[in-house]
């Protein structure tokens, strides 16, 4: 299963931009997800903050951090739409960059994969017509 890190903006300039970019993180998610992917989501780290005690909440480099472990072991990085200013996606592209992790956007990760599905499709129907239609196909 391919895994897929879900990079966009958390951070916004009110509290209803903040909800709305944790929720575009979760739809993007929830959308690999249906899809077949394994997505790892940062935008669900601010449960973290909701379930901490006083002065327990991690900092924000703790939280770079171990979204940095994970991207490591991910198969390519989608970048949101609107997410190009956050100074935390930055980091993200930068770190894949490096480690030579496909970096694309959300759309273009879509894209792919549903021509990639398509050809598989196609490849199947011509194995199809082949090897099941094969034997009705007059040969010269």
């Amino acid at each position: 299963m391919k895994k897929v890190y879900v990079a966009g903006a958390i951070n916004g300039s009110s509290a209803p931009q903040v909800l709305a970019n944790i929720k575009q993180g979760i739809k993007a998610g929830a959308t690999l997800l249906s899809l077949g992917f394994c997505p790892f989501i940062p935008h669900l780290d601010y449960s973290f903050a909701l379930c901490a005690e006083h002065g327990e909440e991690p900092n924000l480099q703790q939280y770079r951090d171990w979204c940095l472990e994970w991207l490591k072991v991910c198969d390519v990085i989608v970048v949101l739409a609107g997410s190009g200013n956050s100074e935390g996606v930055k980091v993200e592209i930068e770190y894949a960059i490096e480690h030579k992790i496909p970096v694309m956007t959300f759309e273009q990760f879509i894209y792919l994969q549903k021509q990639e599905t398509e050809a598989i499709e196609r490849s199947d129907k011509s194995k199809f017509r082949t090897e099941i239609l094969g034997e009705f196909i007059d040969e010269p």
